[in-house]
């Protein structure tokens, strides 16, 4: 929902072995939320670079906090976000409804906290990738495993 100014955002889920189709005077900075996935990635990042490249440590997190510029997007909110938003209003519901209408309802929280500790052992949310579906996240460049 926000990147560097100037940026041309290439997911990494969209790139494959192929070199950056590039002006031999651009430099490249690759950045992430966090810093993690291009830290991670940095050998593979560099070399797709074929030039001059740099990785911003600490991402675009420590960039905000440096109080460099920021352009914000008009995109969707990130898709764990709406995992939270939906699965925590679920859970509230289901609470809900299970002391209002029928005990029966308290299986929906239930549930709800099964997925959620599933995604976290596992590393793939089925709600996430549901969401991913949906027509204002299908050309965020998210890819789903499920």
């Amino acid at each position: 929902s926000s990147h560097l100014p100037q940026a041309r955002p290439y997911p990494l889920s969209t790139w494959g072995n192929v070199p950056l189709n590039r002006q031999s005077a651009d430099v490249v900075i690759f950045y992430c939320q966090s810093g993690h996935r291009t830290t991670t990635q940095q050998q593979r990042l560099t070399a797709l670079a074929q030039g001059e490249a740099y990785i911003v440590e600490g991402g675009l997190n420590a960039w905000k906090r440096a109080g460099l510029p920021v352009d914000r997007g008009t995109g969707p909110i990130s898709i764990m976000r709406q995992v939270q938003i939906v699965a925590g209003s679920l859970a509230l519901l289901g609470t809900l409804l299970g002391a209002l209408v029928s005990s029966w309802f308290y299986l929906l929280p239930g549930f709800i906290g099964a997925g959620l500790m599933f995604a976290g052992f596992s590393g793939t949310c089925a709600l996430a990738c549901v969401l991913q579906r949906l027509p204002w996240n299908r050309n965020t460049g998210a890819s789903c495993s499920l």
